[in-house]
């Protein structure tokens, strides 16, 4: 059985790994993999709009170019969005920035969040309507806790 984090919401009782990464996840939720080229990805679905995902991005980019990349790419799909401030969380070195989108009147919250390795970064989003994604974030957070990756794995 894995180990579960008593703060997490769902049971994360699934495992993932592949390409070097592995994580946990809670078993009824969906889970695709995903390759364009030396980029893979993970996205976990929940039942409602919420959803989570990792990206190894390869190579030597910062936090700060990742999330600028993000970012560049929310400004290209919505007309209208707050963008709050970036920070670092010195706890464990995630840079993350806030984003609240609004789509139709409808107001999604999107998490960016991203860390350097020394083989790689990693991109970290968690994005839904407001309130779920307010009720899942704390399982996401413990998704996030629970990654790992494998240097001599990536891109294998």
């Amino acid at each position: 059985m894995i180990d579960q984090d008593p703060t997490a919401n769902l049971p994360l009782d699934e495992a993932f790994e592949k390409n070097g990464l592995q994580l946990r996840y809670p078993g009824f939720w969906q889970l695709e993999y995903t390759e364009e080229g030396e980029t893979s990805s993970v996205t976990i679905l929940t039942e409602t709009t919420a959803f989570w995902m990792v990206s190894i991005v390869p190579g030597t980019a910062t936090a700060d170019e990742v999330l600028d990349a993000a970012l560049e790419s929310y400004q290209e799909e919505y007309d209208e969005f707050d963008v709050y401030e970036r920070k670092m969380d010195k706890s464990n070195s995630w840079m993350t920035q806030e984003l609240e989108v609004v789509c139709h009147d409808l107001i999604t919250n999107v998490a960016l969040n991203a860390i350097e390795l020394e083989e790689c970064s990693l991109f970290v989003l968690y994005q839904g309507e407001d309130a779920d994604l307010d009720e899942k974030r704390s399982t996401f957070d413990v998704i996030t806790g629970s990654l790992r990756v494998i240097p001599e794995e990536i891109g294998g």
